[in-house]
C-alpha cells in the first residue's frame, strides 16, 4: 500500500484494498479503502464505507466497549476526510431563501437535541 499511496496510484490502492475485504474480511483492510477513496475525492462514498464498517465491527465484536472495536474506530476514522467548501458555499447554504414568512431556522426542540 506504501508504493500507491507515494505514487498517488489510489484507484489501484482502493481495488487491491476492496479485494482484500472481500477475501479476508475483518482484516482492517477497510483503512484503507476508505483512504484510496477520500484521497480519489469520493467523500460520500468513504462515509458510507466507514458507517458500514464500523457497524459490522461492531456487531462482530460485540459492541464499541471492545477495545478492539474502539481502536479499530480510530484508525478508521484517522483515514475519513471530509470534502472542504469554500466560504461562499457555506453561506449560500446558511442563507434563508424561503419566502414563506420566516422560520428558516425553525426546528422542534426534540430535533433540536
Amino acid at each position: 500500500m506504501d508504493i500507491y499511496r507515494e505514487k498517488h496510484q489510489f484507484k489501484d490502492m482502493y481495488e487491491l484494498a476492496l479485494y482484500a475485504v472481500r477475501v479476508d474480511p475483518l482484516s482492517e483492510w477497510e483503512i484503507y479503502v476508505i483512504e484510496a477513496l477520500t484521497s480519489l475525492g469520493r467523500f460520500a462514498e468513504s462515509e458510507r464505507y466507514y458507517e458500514d464498517a464500523v457497524n459490522l465491527y461492531i456487531k462482530e465484536y460485540g459492541g464499541r466497549s471492545n477495545e478492539h472495536v474502539r481502536d479499530f474506530i480510530k484508525r478508521l476514522g484517522e483515514n475519513l476526510f471530509h470534502e472542504h467548501e469554500t466560504i461562499d458555499q457555506i453561506q449560500e447554504k446558511l442563507a434563508d431563501t424561503d419566502d414563506s414568512g420566516g422560520n428558516g431556522y425553525y426546528c422542534s426542540l426534540p430535533v433540536f437535541q
